[in-house]
């Protein structure tokens, strides 16, 4: 059944005006009175039809993505992808395929302006001679939370504040304090690409994890990215984005409009980043948690494809207000995975759909397949499809209606307990952290600020900042410290974002010698409180010639311990008096390459921003024996001419060495070079990640 067969005749059909019914209108300046003057009679069928009618033009707003703007045009598939998935429109290059582009802001109304910091929807439809293929995403690359049980709980807390009706950030910081997961997301809405300059200068992203299946059953996971051939553009201050929306508040969908009409059409290209589901184990971070991002330089972007929008939309309310996107859209080839805001989103989106146009939505001109389709979804509310079968079942010999032929479906065993539980590796400090480093140091200030204006709003509790001080400065110390040198909080406040856990990795030749610091309250953070003690484990795994991904150095399997070392051997040895060795915050952890087993370790006990006086450490674990302790002031004391060096690069790059989290491949490489020193331990760290 063609759908565009049954929808009403344009106005433009007739020559004279006339009602819904047909029947020709003769006046339709002047209601039916009685007098010139007097009062209007229900019987003027014509008023009481056009007022009634005028009253139910506006439907339900979507509940997110409200203010939007679409446009139509082309998907081409540019290159083989045939080995990934079966998908008919990516049988090969040159194939293509309609397409409707839906752009949105998320949180506020149909009618806010366009320059708000707010996340941007990228919804694409494709028309495939297999059915409608919907690939919803934003353009952020990841989301707030990772389990679809608490998306409205978000979108409440960034919605307006239901007494007031005004947006206020303090209920965004409240609410998502008790999700850190949350952090990833806050370090693209508060960098420079929260407010785009307009939609045709902004990436995409499909965010959630979905599954490519190949004609052989062969399913992968697969990430979807949106590049923009013209580049992106953002409106980098308040200021500009101020005076954009006060000149026009529909300037992005006024852009996008023009520029169609004009010829100059926008263009984006299609990659997608590719994982083997039996090696999903390999990396530190869950490939399923839609706030994580994957490592372009483990699982590289590959072309696809490019998307053309070369028309406007005819008719704004038909083709973007009732324009309805889901992610349970998929067709042979694109399967879901078990991502859990996926799951979750592919029953909430066209349940919204339901409420918001009808149980008959996908009957819409807009929504409805390209390609023959029939089932026997009958009646329901608006059903404008002309059917005149005698037979609404199936099976049954007198129907020709069948099944089609099986498709390529993911069949992975599944086991375990029924239980309501968060991911194993949550992993929710280094992305964020990574990220904040790679900007330079206008981008970081920019950060910076528009973060610390929204956590000192009054009504944010000095709790509430001290709690996202602690988290920001997990992610990396020295933005911590910016931050609450902006809000005026004081150093105390920040002391408890000096991990005390820590784990370093050093390469020696074939061998990566590893340091386990772990506190037994398993607080993790903060100086050590009165019996309160420490165990120092070191362990070696043998490279044997291979290059490991991160996820293989946090294999526990591969680990070997060669030694502990506890506090009590520490701190209670007739060699170790305990006035000679600080018991402050433990920083840094760092083996000596020629000798191993000698562990390296800053101690600090004050704290003013900077270290205004620590401890240089050294003990052998192999003889338990304290090598060196050397007290340093004001970074002065026995360091010869290095003045205030040491102390600066302790103080304000602390966070590459309390994780062993590597961004790219470790080589083994180093056999042969000049024993670490602490001096020196931040650039060899950064030699052995960069190697």
């Amino acid at each position: 059944m063609d759908p565009t067969k049954f929808r009403p005749s344009s106005g433009h059909d007739g020559s004279v005006t006339t009602t819904n019914a047909g029947a020709p209108v003769w006046n339709d300046n002047e209601a039916l009175t009685v007098g010139s003057r007097g009062p209007i009679l229900l019987e003027d069928y014509h008023l009481i039809e056009k007022v009634a009618h005028f009253a139910r033009e506006r439907i339900p707003e979507r509940v997110v993505h409200a203010r939007g703007a679409s446009a139509k045009g082309f998907f081409e598939c540019t290159h083989d992808v045939s080995s990934l998935t079966c998908a008919d429109f990516l049988r090969a290059p040159g194939v293509r395929t309609p397409v409707i582009v839906r752009f949105s802001t998320v949180i506020h109304e149909r009618g806010s302006p366009e320059t708000i910091r707010d996340p941007r929807g990228f919804a694409v439809k494709f028309y495939t001679r297999e059915g409608n293929w919907d690939l919803l995403g934003n353009n952020f690359p990841v989301f707030f939370i990772r389990d679809g049980i608490k998306f409205p709980d978000v979108i409440h807390a960034f919605k307006p504040n239901p007494r007031s009706h005004v947006q206020e950030y303090w209920r965004v910081f409240d609410f998502l304090s008790h999700h850190p997961e949350s952090l990833h997301t806050f370090f693209f809405l508060f960098d420079d690409v929260g407010v785009p300059a307009d939609y045709r200068h902004m990436e995409g992203f499909g965010v959630n994890t979905y599954t490519f299946v190949n004609a052989a059953g062969k399913a992968s996971y697969v990430k979807f990215h949106w590049k923009p051939t013209c580049g992106v553009r953002c409106i980098l201050t308040d200021e500009e984005a101020a005076l954009v929306g006060g000149r026009n508040h529909s300037h992005a969908t006024q852009d996008l409009y023009d520029s169609i009409a004009a010829g100059s059409f926008p263009e984006w290209q299609l990659l997608v980043q590719v994982m083997d589901p039996d090696t999903e184990e390999r990396y530190d971070f869950d490939p399923l948690d839609d706030t994580k991002t994957w490592p372009e330089d483990l699982l590289p972007l590959r072309p696809v494809g490019r998307l053309v929008l070369d028309r406007n939309v005819d008719n704004f309310f038909n083709e973007n207000e009732q324009l309805a996107f889901g992610p349970g859209l998929v067709v042979p080839g694109i399967y879901y995975s078990d991502d859990k805001m996926l799951q979750c989103r592919v029953f909430a989106y066209a349940d919204t759909q339901r409420y918001r146009l009808g149980p008959n939505y996908l009957m819409l001109p807009v929504n409805a397949p390209r390609c023959a389709h029939h089932n026997n979804h009958y009646d329901g509310a608006m059903n404008f499809m002309h059917r005149d079968e005698e037979v609404d079942y199936y099976p049954s010999r007198h129907a020709p209606l069948r099944q089609a032929p099986p498709v390529p479906v993911p069949a992975r065993p599944l086991a375990g307990r029924r239980e309501k539980a968060t991911i194993r590796k949550p992993n929710d400090f280094q992305q964020p952290g990574e990220r904040y480093r790679s900007w330079d140091a206008d981008r970081q200030e920019r950060f910076v600020r528009r973060f610390a204006d929204q956590l000192g709003h009054p009504k944010v509790s000095q709790e509430l900042r001290s709690i996202w001080i602690d988290l920001l400065s997990k992610c990396d110390a020295s933005l911590g410290r910016k931050i609450a040198t902006r809000l005026n909080v004081k150093p105390s406040i920040i002391a408890c974002s000096w991990l005390y856990r820590g784990v370093s990795a050093i390469d020696a030749g074939r061998a990566l010698n590893f340091i386990d610091v772990a506190r037994y309250d398993d607080i993790g953070y903060g100086a050590l409180k009165p019996g309160t003690g420490l165990t120092i484990t070191c362990h070696t795994l043998t490279l044997d010639g291979m290059v490991w991904n991160k996820k293989t150095l946090g294999s526990k399997e591969l680990w070997s311990k060669d030694c502990t070392f506890t506090s009590d051997e520490l701190w209670s040895s007739a060699d170790n008096p305990p006035e000679r060795l600080p018991r402050g915050i433990l920083m840094f952890p760092q083996v000596n390459i020629d000798r191993p087993h000698v562990v390296h370790f800053v101690v600090s006990t004050e704290f003013k921003y900077v270290m205004k006086k620590m401890w240089l450490v050294a003990i052998d674990m192999n003889t338990r024996t304290v090598e060196s302790c050397s007290q340093y002031t004001n970074g002065w004391e026995d360091v010869g001419t290095e003045g205030e060096y040491l102390t600066y690069v302790r103080s304000c790059l602390p966070m590459p060495f309390l994780h062993c989290e590597f961004s790219k491949y470790v080589h083994s490489s180093r056999t042969g070079k000049a024993p670490l020193q602490l001096r020196d331990s931040l650039d060899a760290y950064n030699d052995l990640v960069e190697s």
